[in-house]
């Protein structure tokens, strides 16, 4: 039996012999084949399918929103000057006439309608009458939608102009282009009149255009050239001839208010003689009324 003294000692010697060096084995800087990156895709077992969007949110992405259908109309407005162009424009937007000429350039003019749930949108472009540049002249007829063609009623050459306005129009637009012939100044006396009524019509006509007879200074018939103009291009309106509260709401107006507002009808209140001649009226048998 060894002693415990003697198991001791060797144990510390083994403890502190040193390990033996690992020889025959190089070492390399390439990299070895099972410590390269696999370009291969993962296994299939491994792969996380994507979470399904719920059906909810998908709609909810999937459906646009919708605003009001708008329609966009360039009205340009030509003829002779002295004719009163302005002041049709002046008088349909913004209810005003001054008798003062004012000589035009070219100036824009933009008003929105409420049309059966769509928004139309008129560009009315005011030109100048003497057309100084015609180049401009046949650039706004090419890029225009509509037409209102002005004559005065006391000038004949004007009448004239307007024929020849009317066929640079149709040779640049087609004869189906939306076009309205407008004779203004009619709140003059007849015997300053100097183009006749009936021959005017007859002319229109012929063209199958829109023809309107107005008076920009007292506002006769000016929203019938306008309405006449929705006509001709086929557009189902409803413009209301209160059109006070819809000129505030226009740039340059007074005041804003709702456009789609009107002005309800007078109530008439029968007198007690009216009431006593309905009653024995409906006092009669086998008897009808005709209204």
């Amino acid at each position: 039996m060894i002693p415990s003294r003697l198991q001791r000692s060797d144990t510390a010697a083994m403890s502190q012999t040193p390990p033996r060096p690992r020889t025959g084995r190089r070492l390399s800087l390439q990299p070895q084949p099972s410590l390269q990156p696999s370009l291969s895709p993962p296994s299939s077992r491994f792969r996380r399918s994507p979470s399904p969007t719920p059906p909810k949110a998908r709609t909810t992405a999937s459906t646009p929103t919708k605003g009001p259908s708008k329609l966009g109309y360039k009205v340009m407005m030509l003829g002779s000057a002295r004719v009163g162009k302005t002041a049709i424009i002046q008088r349909f937007l913004y209810d005003t006439w001054t008798g003062k000429y004012r000589r035009t350039v070219e100036e824009m003019h933009r008003a929105d309608f409420p049309i059966g749930g769509a928004s139309l949108t008129l560009d009315i472009l005011d030109t100048s009458g003497s057309y100084e540049f015609p180049a401009m002249k046949t650039l706004n007829i090419a890029s225009s939608n509509a037409f209102i063609i002005v004559y005065a009623v006391d000038d004949d050459t004007s009448f004239d102009e307007m024929l020849t306005l009317r066929n640079q129009v149709v040779q640049s637009k087609g004869d189906g282009i939306p076009l309205v012939v407008v004779g203004n100044k009619t709140d003059l006396d007849s015997e300053e009149h100097r183009v006749d009524e009936n021959q005017a019509q007859k002319v229109v006509n012929r063209w199958n255009h829109g023809f309107v007879l107005c008076s920009a200074k007292t506002g006769d018939r000016v929203t019938d050239v306008f309405k006449e103009l929705l006509t001709q291009a086929k557009v189902t309106y409803r413009l209301s001839p209160a059109l006070r509260k819809r000129r505030q709401s226009l740039p340059g107006g007074v005041a804003s208010a709702s456009a789609s507002t009107s002005v309800a009808p007078p109530v008439h209140v029968p007198t007690p003689q009216q009431l006593a001649a309905l009653r024995d009226r409906h006092s009669k048998r086998n008897s009808c009324i005709i209204s």
